[in-house]
């Protein structure tokens, strides 16, 4: 009988079993997806190194796109607790059946809107951004046909741009604690205005025709400086930073548009960007910001951000308008964009903001950064005025095709 045990038939035994166990150990650990996400069994035991405990890499704060087929939408509320909890990331809430004319979020986790239905003529709702709570009104007091509303970081002031008789009048109001609120009516004259990132200061814009001059004030009104001479007309104002005010053309695709920044303490004037229908959203701390441009034909081309000190641009395979994105609080420069599947043949922005065309949108995530940029979870609606709750748990929203407020859960 022949033997097999021989020291040369070990060896080579030996030698198969490191392959085969290195092999097995290989694949175990592999992800299974092409993309990096999730691992393999032997990663329950031996970590990678990203997830090896005292690792400071940040993590992405978004989860992957969990796809159409895992999507929830929400169209009935109030929610119970234990529901919230179970709805997945990515659930679509909707939170009136409708119209609304202004959201801003509040640090209790709410928002607050006015209506633009006959029964409610800008009177002032509340409810929880995840839907545990039914609607409730804290003002009744009435505004007829509200255009516009710039609100304080804080949620009790705002500004309200309303018509009356074909006039645009603008009402400056406290809503703070109670149902009753102090008003002021403002001039005509003003043409902007916006809130300092602390919400203790305002800057406006006065038109008297031949000069728009800039000027900032106390929250209330009072103790108004000018800021800047000014003549050009229609001008958006904004106020990204403590230290500077933002101002931008009037956006089409048939003129080029221009976005500056206004030192506060001299007044000084810089470009920061200019294109065909220029759109900007200002990161949070106002280091930057995301613009949206068109070509000559009016199609949108992918969006660019712009890094203020450096002046680098990024470019992002989104295409996209600026007013659609928002960036995250609680992690710098991430974005969540309203992005077009599909985008028709059309001037734009201006067809989009006349109504003329709509869209049916993705939300995308952007991670300024690194330039990429993926799909988090479609839609059918066409989003306008995305903003996120303090600790990024909600993204509030307004469809534009019907006027509804909506959320949509993060956390």
């Amino acid at each position: 009988m022949q033997n097999y045990f021989t020291i040369k038939n070990i060896a080579i035994g030996a030698v198969v079993l490191v392959i085969i166990a290195g092999g097995a150990f290989y694949f175990l650990r592999t992800p299974s997806g092409t993309d990096g996400g999730g691992g393999g069994f032997l990663d329950t035991f031996f970590p990678s190194s990203s997830d090896k405990p005292g690792n400071d890499e940040t993590p992405t704060p978004t989860p992957q796109a969990p796809g159409a087929g895992n999507i929830e939408t929400v169209v009935e509320a109030p929610l119970g607790t234990d529901q919230i909890k179970n709805l997945p990331i990515g659930t679509l809430i909707r939170l009136t059946e409708e119209e609304i004319s202004s959201l801003v979020p509040t640090s209790a986790g709410g928002v607050k809107y006015h209506k633009n239905i006959p029964e409610s003529l800008g009177h002032l709702f509340e409810r929880k951004a995840d839907g545990s709570s039914s609607e409730s009104k804290i003002s009744n007091y009435t505004i007829p046909q509200v255009i516009k509303v710039v609100w304080s970081p804080d949620a009790t002031k705002a500004v309200i741009f309303y018509n009356v008789g074909g006039n645009v009048r603008k009402l400056w109001i406290d809503y703070k604690s109670t149902s009753t609120p102090k008003t002021n009516i403002l001039p005509d004259t003003l043409n902007d205005v916006a809130f300092s990132p602390d919400g203790k200061s305002m800057a406006f814009i006065n038109d008297l025709g031949t000069t728009r001059n800039i000027f900032t004030a106390a929250a209330d009104f009072k103790n108004q400086k000018k800021v800047m001479d000014n003549n050009i007309p229609d001008l958006e104002l904004s106020w990204p930073a403590p230290a500077f005010l933002a101002i931008k053309t009037k956006s089409s695709y048939a003129t080029i548009g221009y976005l500056y920044s206004v030192s506060i303490s001299g007044g000084n004037l810089t470009k920061v960007a200019e294109g065909l229908g220029l759109d900007a959203v200002w990161n949070t701390d106002g280091s930057g910001v995301l613009i949206s441009t068109v070509n000559g034909g009016g199609q949108i081309e992918p969006l660019k951000f712009i890094e203020i000190k450096t002046s680098a641009v990024k470019e992002f395979s989104v295409q996209t308008i600026a007013e659609k994105c928002a960036f995250l609080k609680t992690i710098k420069n991430y974005a969540y964009c309203g992005a077009p599947k599909s985008i028709s043949a059309a001037k734009y922005p201006d067809a989009w903001w006349q109504g003329a065309v709509s869209f049916e949108d993705n939300f995308a995530v952007l991670n300024i950064d690194s330039g990429s940029a993926h799909v988090f979870v479609p839609t059918p609606l066409d989003i306008t005025h995305p903003v996120l709750l303090a600790n990024d748990s909600y993204l509030l929203f307004q469809d534009k095709n019907t006027g509804f407020l909506w959320s949509l859960k993060l956390k």
